[in-house]
């Protein structure tokens, strides 16, 4: 039976097909070499395109979510279908995310949260969250909070022990993305051309404008985040100060997303 590799790269497509690449090191002449290596490609994986996917921390299960309003699960360690979750989201899936091995949260364009138990894949709590379709939340690295953001231009914190929600102000603009930091002390606000960075008390820490129009957000290590936007590069800034460090060519298209 396969293990688990050290790296696993996930891709969903318009055309319904889900593609699972390892990466793995050869050594030749005592130079050390990496090459992808496919590990399963699932056309037709959803009735409808993929949108979002997540996996566990331990690499043992992915999830998929698509605009069939479905979940799909995967046994990445067994390398199989698992079944699929649904009948709560009515409407395209837009986050998927884990907390530990625990736990899922998923969100949808109705505006719905919902918490499921991984153990038997339950539906715990489902959170009326916004009015409008949800755009994507992040969990806090505790597991006891959450942000989320939505089409109608709220941020709310959500207290996912007793599924209610703790606090909401209204933005000024339509947000892309929220993202707490691993050290769960700060968190980052992208829009299409801005990001924002707050400690846990809601104090500003930067603001920065950026030159291209992003699609993503991901922390690399402290100190450091990447995005990915229209100008096919991978941008690197100092998330303490919010300066530009550099860039990387990475793509002859847009980037769509980007996740570490």
């Amino acid at each position: 039976m396969p293990g688990i590799p050290k790296l696993i790269i996930i891709a969903g497509s318009y055309q319904h097909t889900l593609y699972g690449l390892t990466l793995e090191e050869f050594e030749k002449n005592d130079q050390k070499t990496y090459k992808l290596v496919p590990m399963f490609v699932k056309p037709n994986s959803h009735l409808g395109c993929v949108k979002t996917c997540a996996i566990t921390s331990n690499g043992n299960w992915l999830v998929t979510g698509s605009s069939d309003e479905i979940i799909n699960i995967y046994n990445l360690k067994k390398r199989v279908e698992d079944g699929s979750i649904g009948g709560v989201h009515d409407g395209s899936i837009t986050h998927l995310e884990f907390h530990e091995n625990s736990h899922l949260i998923s969100s949808s364009e109705d505006g719905k949260i919902c918490i499921w138990r991984r153990k038997d894949w339950e539906s715990l709590k489902v959170l009326n969250a916004h009015k409008g379709a949800v755009i994507n939340f992040s969990i806090h690295p505790t597991g006891k909070v959450a942000i989320s953001i939505g089409k109608d231009k709220f941020l709310k914190l959500w207290n996912l022990i007793d599924a209610t929600c703790a606090y909401e102000t209204r933005l000024q603009n339509e947000p892309i993305m929220v993202m707490w930091f691993p050290c769960g002390t700060k968190y980052l606000i992208m829009y299409q051309r801005q990001i924002e960075c707050f400690k846990k008390t809601g104090k500003i820490i930067f603001s920065v404008q950026s030159d291209t129009k992003l699609h993503w957000v991901t922390h690399v290590k402290e100190g450091l985040i990447a995005t990915g936007g229209e100008d096919h590069r991978i941008q690197f800034w100092n998330s303490l100060s919010g300066e530009k460090l550099s860039s990387l060519l990475g793509h002859t298209n847009r980037f769509d997303s980007i996740y570490l």
